[in-house]
C-alpha cells in the first residue's frame, strides 16, 4: 500500500510510519471524544488510559481506526440532527450529513465487525458516556 511505497520496502521504516499514523489517529479520536461530549475530562480520561496508550501507541493495533471512524460517523449523524430544516437546502445538507455518518460507520464496520453492534447507537452511546463519566469522576 501507500505506507509500503513511502517506506521503500523497509520493514523498520514501515513500522515507524504506522506508529506515527496510529498516533495521529489517536489524537484525532481524542479530539472527536471532546467534540462529542464537550468535556475535557472525558477526553483526558481516554487519552491517558493506560490500556489505550499500550494498545494504540506501543502495540500498534488497528482498533484506533475503528474507534475513529465510528466516532466520526456518530459525529456526522449528531451534527446533521442539529441542522434546522427550514429550507430544502438545509434538508439536503442534513440528509447528506446522515449519509456521510453511515458511510463512516460502514468503513469502521469493514475494519472490525463489532461496529455493527452500534446499530442502536443512541442507547449504546449513552452507556459509553456514563462509563466515561464514572471513570472521570463527573
Amino acid at each position: 500500500g501507500l505506507l509500503n511505497r513511502i517506506s521503500f520496502s523497509s520493514v523498520a521504516l514501515f513500522l515507524y510510519e504506522f506508529k506515527i499514523l496510529n498516533f495521529i489517529m489517536y489524537l484525532a479520536t481524542t479530539f472527536l471524544i471532546y467534540k462529542l461530549t464537550s468535556r475535557k475530562k472525558l477526553a483526558v480520561c481516554f487519552a491517558f488510559n493506560p490500556l489505550v496508550l499500550l494498545e494504540v501507541l506501543v502495540n500498534v493495533h488497528n482498533d484506533i481506526f475503528v474507534v475513529f471512524f465510528a466516532l466520526l460517523g456518530i459525529w456526522f449523524i449528531k451534527e446533521g440532527q442539529k441542522i434546522e430544516e427550514t429550507s430544502a437546502l438545509e434538508t439536503i445538507k442534513s440528509e447528506m450529513m446522515f449519509i456521510d455518518g453511515l458511510l463512516f460507520l460502514a468503513i469502521a464496520a469493514c475494519i472490525k465487525y463489532i461496529v455493527i453492534a452500534l446499530r442502536t447507537w443512541p442507547g449504546n452511546l449513552y452507556i459509553y458516556v456514563r462509563a466515561l463519566k464514572s471513570c472521570a469522576g463527573i
